[in-house]
């Protein structure tokens, strides 16, 4: 070993256990549903990119069938982690000293929503004329405030169990 492999410090990588909280099945339903998540987010950018002039109709429709999943997973996101028996009761039950994080991320959800259905609406109404412009910004926005909010998620998660909950890959 090299004096500069002896100073580095070891790469650490998100654990595969067998045991301890890592392998508590609440973790890995958790990273299934990122997952889930995580693939319709990149449906649906690659959807916003797709061609849209002289085609717009079909882009649009193009675009709603991942719009609509990323919807759906995002319900499910807010059910799992906002309900009686959900993530964010666990986390506060072990750390209760998060629960400011916890209480931002179920504000998030909430404008998060608001935000998909403005989307939505964009989409419902795009025109020839307004081309597809604001439906890209808007989603475009949507995607980047889902990353930052699931890079939060996972960082609580980390806080209160230590667990690398992963990207959803």
């Amino acid at each position: 070993m090299t004096t500069d492999e002896a100073d580095r410090p070891a790469e650490v990588e998100p654990a595969a256990a067998t045991d301890g909280p890592v392998a508590d099945p609440m973790f890995s339903q958790l990273r299934s549903r990122r997952g889930e998540l995580k693939r319709a987010m990149s449906d649906l950018e690659i959807a916003i990119g797709a061609p849209a002039p002289g085609r717009l109709d079909e882009w649009a429709a193009g675009v709603a069938e991942p719009l609509a999943r990323v919807r759906a997973a995002f319900d499910i996101h807010v059910e799992v982690n906002e309900g009686p028996q959900a993530y964010h009761q666990t986390i506060l039950a072990s750390a209760p000293r998060l629960a400011g994080r916890v209480n931002r991320l179920q504000r998030e959800h909430v404008i998060m929503r608001h935000e998909l259905d403005e989307l939505q609406s964009a989409l419902d109404g795009v025109t020839q004329a307004d081309g597809a412009g604001e439906v890209r910004n808007r989603a475009t926005e949507f995607i980047a405030t889902l990353v930052r909010h699931r890079q939060r998620g996972s960082d609580l998660v980390w806080e209160a169990f230590s667990v690398d909950v992963g990207s959803g890959e």
